[in-house]
């Protein structure tokens, strides 16, 4: 069972790093503020229009 899980870990941050890189291209941003999940699944479904 472990196993799984850590496999569905690293599946869901293979995820979430091309999401980063997408956002962080889209928005040339710093890694570090790409970081924030939060951040990335708003840009990532279109609420991040712009940032100044």
């Amino acid at each position: 069972m472990k196993r799984k899980q850590r496999k569905l870990l690293r599946q869901l941050k293979k995820k979430y790093d091309r999401q980063k890189r997408r956002v962080m291209k889209k928005f040339k941003l710093p890694a570090d503020q790409a970081r924030e999940l939060s951040f990335i699944k708003k840009a990532y479904y279109g609420e991040v229009n712009y940032i100044n």
